[in-house]
């Protein structure tokens, strides 16, 4: 037994068996929910490097698994992060089962959980771009399901996904050859080049991000945030592992100034198209390019507290967009998800309401939010470098906040004040637990971060 086998084969084997029980929507939705649990306490709770004692015998974990000549790596830095992903995917499958997602929502949500994990364990590390491939390709059928005519942000995501992969696999051949001979600037020009192209079109990075608010406004908005998610992870995980493997990217002088200009470009241009929208679908997408762009932020400040608050944003950026879109789903199940069709519902669903709110403020970075503490610490170290950097992002969350407040005019503006919930028990479960989470990784940080920090340990050179 490895440690690969169980989060990535078992993973993998349990979405086929699942994809062929996909009718049986009940059972189905119930396995899935219960083995993330499973995997996650695995994950937490399974010794790293020795054997597990089951009484009668000892029962060896190793930590790699050779598949094809590739190697496939889970120590004891990967478990904890591993642990928190399956936990939010069973909430994330919980949540599909109250939006009413389609049937391959949870077989192939599976088989993307599998492709992030191998994704985090495969050396050499560049394979895990067509594992990111694979994820792409997998998620088609999620966000648009069988006989469903295919919208054009589809088209958009799949086109800009794939036109990435070709870019980060000849700037990896480049940055071996950058290694094997470091005095020739023609091929890190090169190399450096074609990583940019190659994680901007993967990351939405500005001006490459027109696809992502077509995509969440045209499709199931609580599926496309779980697949643009899961795939920004697989991204910024491999961007480590460029940063980890190649010295004269660590070093260079142009990247980190290139990454705070880009993130700064990302943050505010998000934050100044929200303020003239009405269609709170296109806003989740602009919060999550919004998030994307402090991710590029943390990673610019070239030292091991960057990383760290990079590594963090992990947890907070994933439970508050869940409970932005879970929420903001359940209320377009009831009416147009913008700004004037949503006026009263605040009386005649107030938890789905006041979600929505705590996903939308917290993306915002409003206090006592899941988010506010890292963008409070990230604000705090780019202004020691420059306060512009620290100035623009503001105005980006200010803009955020300021749509928040109209959606709230909104929601509270109605002629009829009669209080009537009409959340189901499914939908106020799972709202309640986001809103409960969201308050306490705003209010007690430390509480949970610390493990994703631990991430870090796999990348030696980070440190």
């Amino acid at each position: 037994m490895s440690a690969p086998q169980i989060w990535i084969g078992f993973p993998l084997l349990l979405s086929a068996i699942l994809f062929v029980l996909r009718k049986q929507t009940g059972v189905v939705w119930i396995i899935a929910i219960a083995s993330n649990i499973l995997f996650a306490l695995l994950a937490f709770f399974l010794p790293a490097g020795r054997p597990v004692d089951l009484g009668l015998f000892l029962l060896p974990i190793e930590d790699s698994l050779v598949v094809l000549g590739r190697r496939f790596i889970l120590d004891g830095g990967d478990r904890q992060f591993l642990g928190l992903i399956f936990a939010l995917g069973a909430f994330w499958f919980g949540g599909g089962r109250v939006v009413q997602a389609n049937r391959n929502f949870v077989p192939l949500g599976m088989t993307v959980m599998a492709l992030l994990a191998a994704a985090l364990a495969v050396e050499p590390f560049l394979y895990a771009a067509l594992l990111v491939e694979m994820a792409v390709l997998v998620s088609v059928p999620i966000l648009s399901p069988p006989g469903q005519p295919v919208k054009q942000g589809l088209f958009r995501f799949l086109i800009f996904q794939t036109l990435a992969m070709p870019f980060i696999l000849i700037a990896g051949w480049a940055a071996g050859a950058v290694e094997a001979n470091p005095a020739a600037p023609h091929l890190l020009q090169q190399a450096v080049v074609l990583l940019a192209l190659g994680f901007a079109f993967w990351l939405a990075v500005f001006p490459f991000y027109n696809w992502m608010p077509l995509l969440v406004s045209q499709t199931n908005p609580f599926v496309a945030s779980f697949i643009v998610l899961t795939l920004n992870t697989l991204v910024f995980l491999l961007s480590l592992d460029f940063l980890d493997a190649f010295s004269w990217l660590r070093s260079s002088d142009l990247l980190y100034p290139a990454l705070r200009l880009v993130g700064t470009l990302m943050v505010v241009t998000a934050g100044i198209w929200t303020v003239f929208q009405q269609d709170l679908t296109r806003v989740l997408a602009y919060t999550l390019i919004m998030e994307n762009g402090f991710s590029l932020l943390a990673l610019s400040l070239n030292n091991y507290v960057g990383f760290q608050i990079f590594a963090s944003m992990f947890l907070a950026r994933w439970i508050t967009i869940a409970l932005f879109s879970l929420s903001l789903t359940i209320l377009a199940q009831k009416t147009t998800p913008d700004i004037q069709g949503l006026q009263g519902f605040l009386y005649r669903m107030p938890l789905a309401s006041l979600s929505l709110l705590g996903g939308l403020l917290g993306m915002g970075g409003a206090p006592l939010l899941a988010v506010f503490p890292l963008r409070l610490f990230l604000l705090e170290n780019l202004s020691s470098a420059s306060l512009a950097y620290a100035i623009w992002p503001i105005i980006g969350m200010a803009c955020i906040l300021i749509f928040g407040l109209r959606v709230l005019v909104s929601l509270v503006e109605s002629d009829q004040k009669t209080r009537r919930a009409e959340e189901t028990r499914s939908q106020a479960f799972f709202l309640t637990g986001g809103l409960l989470f969201v308050f306490m990784l705003g209010i007690f940080p430390r509480w949970f971060l610390p493990s994703f920090q631990k991430l870090l340990e796999t990348f030696a050179q980070l440190k």
